[in-house]
């Protein structure tokens, strides 16, 4: 344990690869494992209902899976990710769902969340929106967006690659 400005904190060494949740936790808290690079594996999460801002950041996950429990994520959880190209959720999710390797909302008509370390996207044919920081340290360099998509504002904000933005017809119609 490490006391700095009266808080009083863990310091996890930066080679953990793998952890295993004991003692029902809910909450992983803001910054619980920043910068653990080496950290690849989390089991014991079933009673995770939420994952603080930047808990997970900066650490070496290819994947991850969402606990059925959780019901609120931020989308800086997973912040500089470069290794993370897929999300999913555990079957009968409430909050969320996920496709092609992102996390939508559980109907399916918001785009929560792409991992940072995903290089192409596929979007669903269905009607959607992009949620605010959805793209979040994204290294995706060309995105091509379909018709049937809206965008919150700052939908695209922190992409970190972003080249070529393909949009449809933006404007009013002639008549």
């Amino acid at each position: 344990k490490a006391t700095d400005n009266g808080t009083e904190s863990v310091c996890v060494p930066a080679t953990l690869k793998k952890l295993t949740v004991t003692g029902g936790i809910t909450d992983v808290p803001d910054y619980a494992f920043y910068g653990c690079r080496g950290l690849e594996e989390v089991t014991g999460m079933e009673n995770v209902e939420s994952i603080g801002a930047y808990a997970f950041a900066y650490t070496g996950f290819q994947s991850f899976t969402l606990p059925a429990a959780m019901t609120e994520l931020p989308s800086t959880a997973f912040a500089g990710c470069e290794h993370l190209t897929a999300y999913d959720t555990e079957g009968g999710h409430a909050s969320y769902t996920s496709a092609y390797g992102c996390l939508y909302s559980a109907d399916g008509s918001v785009l929560k969340l792409v991992p940072a370390g995903m290089m192409e996207i596929t979007f669903p044919e269905t009607a959607f929106t992009v949620a605010k920081g959805a793209f979040e340290g994204s290294a995706i360099t060309e995105l091509t967006l379909p018709a049937n998509s809206t965008l919150e504002k700052g939908a695209l904000s922190g992409m970190t690659g972003l080249y070529t933005l393909r949009v449809p017809y933006i404007g009013r119609s002639a008549e």
